[in-house]
């Protein structure tokens, strides 16, 4: 096990595919910190602080970034840009950052 930090939207629509993506990097509970804010990744200040929190406390070894389709709360696809500038200037690219785009249908 390899400790990891996902970020996620709070919406609840998205909580299946959010835990889709768990499996496919094969985590399981007690594998990661979960930070599920408003906007996901594309919630800029609470993500760099969401994220330097678990470096300090759980030193995690991959990241996650997620971001939906149809945010009420203003994230879009775009904004990943701008989320793996924030993650990398904590973890100096030193761990795999993936980014998921979930899509609701």
């Amino acid at each position: 096990m390899i400790p990891a930090v996902v970020v996620t939207c709070m919406d609840y629509r998205i909580q299946s595919l959010v835990m889709d993506i768990l499996h496919k990097y094969n985590l399981k509970v007690g594998d990661y910190d979960l930070i599920a804010i408003k906007g996901g990744a594309g919630n800029f200040q609470q993500l760099q602080s969401h994220l330097e929190v678990s470096k300090s406390l759980h030193d995690p070894q991959l990241v996650i970034l997620t971001i939906h389709s149809d945010c009420g709360a203003g994230a879009s696809i775009e904004d990943f840009n701008e989320a793996l500038n924030i993650t990398k200037d904590i973890f100096h690219e030193k761990i795999p950052i993936q980014t998921e785009f979930i899509q609701l249908h």
